[in-house]
Order: structure tokens, then C-alpha cells, then sequence
């Protein structure tokens, strides 16, 4: 009975060091495609970054670009306007 038991219990030991065995593997095998996984999302992630960073700079210089012709335009329709309002205070019109 001793020696079967004994028996036994090395079949038992073999066979939890298998599955151990197998299950470490597995595991490190889906640790690699997880990490391969999070390094291709992590690239995916930069470039959509890197593309979405070009796309807000060119469109800020856009902007910034109207907004300067605009200003301009506003200061040369200012410049106009004093320059007449000028005009109309130095040469008074009698009635």
C-alpha cells in the first residue's frame, strides 16, 4: 500500500510538473503577442499623434495667417477712415 501510494504520488508529482511546465509556456507565449500587441498600439498611437499634431499646426498657421490679413485690412480701413476724419477737422465747412 506504502508503495503504491508513493507510486502514486510521483505520478501525481510528474504530472503537476507537466502541467506547470505547460502552463509557464503558455503564459510566456501570450506575454510576447501581449507585448508585441502593446508595441504595434503603441507606434499605431504615436503616428496618430505625430499626424494629428501636423494637422493642428498647419490649420493654427491657417489661422494665424487670416487673422493677419484681416488685421491688416481692418488697420488700413482704420488708417483711411482717420485720415479723412482728419481732413474734415482741418478744412471746417461753413454752412
Amino acid at each position: 500500500m506504502k508503495e503504491a501510494n508513493e507510486k502514486e504520488g510521483r505520478k501525481m508529482k510528474e504530472a503537476n510538473e507537466k502541467e506547470g511546465r505547460k502552463m509557464k509556456e503558455a503564459n510566456e507565449k501570450e506575454g510576447r503577442r501581449m507585448k508585441e500587441t502593446n508595441e504595434k498600439e503603441g507606434r499605431r498611437m504615436k503616428e496618430a499623434n505625430e499626424k494629428e499634431g501636423r494637422r493642428m499646426k498647419e490649420a493654427n498657421e491657417k489661422e494665424g495667417r487670416r487673422m493677419k490679413e484681416t488685421n491688416e485690412k481692418e488697420g488700413r480701413r482704420m488708417k483711411e477712415t482717420n485720415e479723412k476724419e482728419l481732413i474734415v477737422l482741418r478744412n471746417p465747412v461753413e454752412i
